[in-house]
């Protein structure tokens, strides 16, 4: 073997030696990368799954007077959600549909309340909403037309998503309440 042979074996030895210096932590970073992605993927779809909703009330409710005829002013639509999984929940990436119409809450000019099982007041000056815990949500009908253009009365279908995607509905029925509520 000559000094042209052993030369030559030497320059191919420190190109194979620049190139994978350059492709190993290429290859190590995307490697990390997707491990790091297949992980958040699984929190993810295990969130997903401690989530669950449950609507307990879809209502359109009015008074009556005396004479069981409904005193006009008194509509507003009630819903009552049970966040019935293991998460706790953001009301502020809670989406509500009303007859198919979006809104994200909190919604201007609606009663948002949590009730907490064991307490006497809800809580309305919150943001989260915990597990085992109702959310209430009172729309009178203007601000159900102003958000859903729809009135109370029209008011057929609910339906609530959280932030994870997990959604329940309902349909609205009717609880007529007799005097002052």
């Amino acid at each position: 073997m000559g000094f042209s042979t052993s030369g030559a074996v030497a320059v191919m030895l420190i190109a194979f030696l620049l190139a994978a210096s350059v492709l190993v932590p290429t290859l190590f970073n995307v490697s990390a990368d997707t491990g790091e992605a297949f992980s958040t993927k699984a929190d993810q779809i295990r969130e997903q799954q401690n989530t669950d909703l449950t609507i307990t009330t879809a209502e359109y409710q009015f008074e009556t007077d005396e004479d069981g005829e409904k005193i006009d002013g008194t509509e507003s639509l009630v819903l009552n959600v049970t966040n019935a999984g293991s998460q706790t929940l953001e009301i502020s990436s809670t989406d509500l549909l009303i007859n198919g119409a979006y809104s994200s809450l909190p919604i201007s000019d609606a009663d948002i309340r949590v009730h907490v099982p064991g307490e006497d007041d809800p809580r309305d000056e919150t943001t989260i909403w915990p597990p085992d815990t109702a959310l209430e949500i009172e729309f009178d009908d203007t601000t159900l037309d102003d958000e859903f253009d729809t009135g109370v009365a029209e008011a057929e279908r609910a339906k609530i998503v959280t932030e994870r995607g997990v959604s329940a509905s309902s349909t609205v029925t009717d609880a007529e309440q007799n005097g002052e509520s």
